[in-house]
């Protein structure tokens, strides 16, 4: 999970330590690596005093198997795409069983 984005100065920046990246032929490196969605966020006042931000010192994960960032109406009408597919595939899940 490699990932760059393309800064203010129009050049690509790493989103990780470019330099220790897990190799691509060794999955088992990757398969414990998570994405950040920014879905929720839920902190103690006192922490977030103490770190101005969402993330303190014992951060937990809540586990989400697919999301969408919706900013706009293609973006809404995509997660209704993909909440169809997921309806669609329960449904042929439990015809098959």
């Amino acid at each position: 999970m490699a990932k760059w984005k393309r800064g203010y100065d129009g050049k690509l920046h790493p989103l990780y330590d470019h330099h220790f990246r897990p190799r691509t032929q060794e999955p088992e490196l990757m398969e414990d690596m998570f994405q950040e969605n920014g879905s929720f966020y839920a902190i103690k006042i006192d922490a977030f005093r103490k770190y101005q931000d969402f993330l303190g010192e014992d951060v937990e994960f809540f586990e989400t198997p697919v999301y969408v960032d919706i900013d706009s109406p293609v973006d809404f009408a995509r997660a209704e795409q993909e909440i169809l597919k997921v309806r669609e595939n329960e449904q042929k899940a439990r015809q098959e069983a």
